[in-house]
């Protein structure tokens, strides 16, 4: 019988305080904003689980058809023998695509979810019963370091589909992009995925799907927010999600109906009909226009992949 090795598994997860003085200076900006990761709690990583099935969502389902087709030569070309590492592995589903052509030394999960982790780690496992599998429930952007220190010695890939770096401004990209480079570690490579530019139609639609999945996983920011202990009424607000071509993302914003407030112990701030809250803005990037950031943070690319009707790229850098 064949031996099967064991996940590891390393909780450096510490719950970050919630910062809602932040919160609050947000919400009174002249251009009233909310972090986005306000989406991500347990019913909200539910429903965009739900949403990357919706028809219209064409994201998920583009980029996986690209590592479908190219997933050989993508694990050629990243060559054998190399740690791989998922900053937001969630369930695994997209590395799964690559490891079972690339020949990987191990493979190194990062989630704040536990249970997700746990469950991906499971089925790798069955299928690659001598992978090294390292579990880190951590928070990447605060544990880098911690994380850091517990990954094998040798040459690494960072595996960062999805097309969440679009959730960053441009600037903001750049320093996530050097993370990802620190993690990557020297003669380390990334592979990664964004969302190309597209007729506006089309991008809308992926944000407003006939379901209304969307519109539920947008609103639910306001429950997660009651659960923070913030008083807001959740049925003046509406869901809209828009195409700003000058800046050439998809800005999601949460749009009063009439007037309200939100709360939070002594402090307030007021909305009146027809304002708006920024909660989410989602980049459209061309390889040119990607690639200089890249730069910038100290990759250099060298293949870039894509769907026939170019919808969406997934690109190897080296550092």
């Amino acid at each position: 019988m064949t031996p099967t090795l064991h996940p590891i598994l390393h909780r450096l997860f510490e719950a970050q305080a919630v910062d809602a003085d932040r919160i609050m200076r947000g919400l009174k900006a002249s251009a009233p904003t909310l972090p986005f990761w306000l989406f991500y709690d347990e019913r909200g990583s539910e429903l965009f689980r739900q949403i990357t099935m919706t028809p219209e969502y064409y994201l998920t389902r583009t980029e996986k058809q690209i590592l479908l087709q190219y997933g050989a030569e993508i694990a050629s070309v990243v060559g054998s023998n190399k740690h791989w590492i998922e900053p937001g592995a969630g369930c695994c589903d997209k590395a799964r695509l690559i490891l079972k052509h690339a020949r990987a030394q191990s493979f190194n999960a990062i989630d704040v979810s536990e249970a997700a982790l746990m469950a991906s780690a499971e089925t790798l496992q069955k299928e690659h019963p001598m992978l090294a599998i390292q579990l880190f429930v951590a928070n990447f952007d605060h544990q880098l370091s911690a994380v850091i220190d517990k990954l094998p010695a040798g040459e690494c890939v960072v595996f960062y589909p999805g097309s969440s770096i679009g959730n960053f401004a441009p600037e903001e990209a750049i320093v996530w992009l050097a993370k990802l480079r620190e993690l990557a570690g020297n003669n380390g490579q990334l592979l990664l995925g964004f969302d190309c530019p597209k007729d506006p139609a089309a991008l809308e639609a992926a944000y407003n799907d006939g379901d209304g999945v969307t519109e539920r996983f947008h609103l639910n920011v306001l429950a997660h927010l009651q659960s923070l202990g913030f008083q807001v009424n959740a049925q003046r607000f509406s869901h809209v999600a828009k195409f700003n071509a000058e800046e050439s993302r998809i800005e999601m914003r949460l749009q009063v109906s009439e007037t309200t407030e939100i709360r939070f112990k002594d402090d307030s701030v007021e909305f009146v009909a027809g304002q708006d809250i920024l909660t989410e803005y989602s980049y459209k990037y061309s390889l040119a226009v990607f690639q200089s950031l890249a730069v910038k943070a100290g990759w250099r690319l060298t293949h870039s992949w894509q769907d026939e009707r170019q919808y969406f790229c997934v690109v190897r850098f080296i550092v």
